[in-house]
């Protein structure tokens, strides 16, 4: 079975739209999946709260191992804010430094300005007088001119004289025009100045503006560290013991207490749960992001593919090229078919993501192998057909 390059060109563009369909239902799953997590971020954030709250309150109780455990914990959490607070200050020290910096910069460029103002201001009233005389000198000399030339017998008399006077102007004219070209030189001098000096003003004043946004911002948390450090230092000591009991660094059995075994489960239960989700939206992103990559890789090939149909269309004597039949074309139609079907029977995004998933691992239609190996393949049988039938 042979091909024409436009009919291969039209499989092609509707393998592209098919996958484009593929990539728009993948990516509304994915959302989903987003959607789904946000809110498990939102619960773990109200069961972190709850549990917070029941420990210390059990903490109070007396002294025990959870007591010396979360107290343990706390000061961990003093001497993590404490570090956060050193480090705040040491950056506002750094942009009060950097604020110096370009305050001494602007006013040292602002001196320089007004030393070189006076100086070029000068050069150009000097060269503007020297202007002067020589125009005046010059109309002196063009209305003696005029005088000597004023009859035809003048003229005749007079014309050594006239001559001489001509030269004379010549002379003014061309030490006129490099007063001109000096001149025109200072004020350029000047403008550049003034314009370097207003755009590093602009900058310098952007990033004084940046700086004091960041400084506040800075001393805003700061003061929220100062005023809160027991309340923080007391919450995030036993957040830390509640993700411990979550991820296995503390054993709920150590504590003998139903309390804490609760609070195991429900937390542990959560990191569970999350961990499947972020699974989930991993593989349906990268699945997503093949299928792009793949479109993308269709849209060029077809470049060519069109360049040659231009020469065929141009060239009437070129035969119209027949290609063998490409089989890829069919198996890649199909594996897009399978992946649309599994996405249409998912009941939720994490079971979308399980059907689809042996399609993009290394021996499914979408590996980085097989996509190559679709190109490589069409692209060998368009070449045998140019070669074999245009003489290539």
């Amino acid at each position: 079975m042979v091909i024409s390059l436009a009919a291969l060109d039209r499989r092609l563009a509707g393998l592209s739209l098919k996958v484009r369909e593929c990539s728009r239902r993948l990516k509304f799953v994915e959302d989903k999946a987003k959607e789904e997590y946000e809110l498990l971020l939102k619960y773990s954030e109200q069961l972190e709260g709850k549990w917070i709250a029941e420990i210390l309150n059990k903490v109070k109780e007396g002294r025990s191992r959870l007591r010396s455990d979360v107290e343990y914990r706390i000061e961990i959490e003093r001497k993590v804010i404490e570090e956060k607070m050193r480090g705040i200050r040491e950056e506002l020290a750094k942009l009060e430094e950097e604020i110096k910096r370009i305050h001494r910069k602007l006013r040292k460029e602002a001196e320089e300005m007004k030393k070189a103002n006076p100086k070029l201001n000068e050069k150009e009233e000097k060269l503007k007088a020297r202007r002067r005389k020589l125009s005046i000198k010059r109309g002196e000399l063009l209305l003696r001119k005029n005088q000597l030339s004023k009859w035809i017998i003048g003229r005749i008399l007079n014309r050594r004289l006239i001559r001489q006077i001509e030269r004379e102007i010549r002379a003014l004219d061309k030490e006129i025009e490099e007063l001109d070209l000096k001149i025109y030189e200072v004020r350029t001098k000047w403008q550049n100045l003034k314009r370097l000096w207003e755009s590093e003003k602009k900058e310098a004043e952007k990033a004084w503006a940046e700086i004091f946004v960041r400084m506040a911002e800075l001393k805003q948390e700061l003061i929220f560290y100062e005023d809160n450090l027991e309340r923080l230092s007391l919450e995030g000591g036993v957040r830390r013991f509640i993700w411990d009991l979550a991820r296995g660094f503390a054993d709920p059995k150590d504590y003998e207490d139903p309390l804490i075994s609760k609070c195991h489960l429900e937390v542990s239960k959560v990191i569970e749960e999350k961990k499947r989700m972020e699974g989930t939206i991993r593989d349906l992103s990268f699945a997503r992001k093949v299928l792009l990559g793949f479109d993308r890789g269709i849209k060029r090939f077809r470049k060519p593919l069109n360049a040659l149909r231009d020469e065929e269309s141009r060239f009437p004597q070129l035969p119209e090229l027949r290609i063998e039949y490409p089989e890829v074309l069919d198996s890649m139609s199909a594996s897009l078919d399978k992946l649309l079907i599994a996405l249409e029977e998912s009941q939720d995004p994490e079971s979308a993501a399980k059907a689809i998933r042996p399609l993009f691992n290394e021996d499914g239609p979408f590996s980085g192998e097989n996509l190559k190996a679709f190109f490589d393949e069409i692209g060998q049988k368009v070449k045998l057909a140019v070669n074999a039938q245009w003489g290539r």
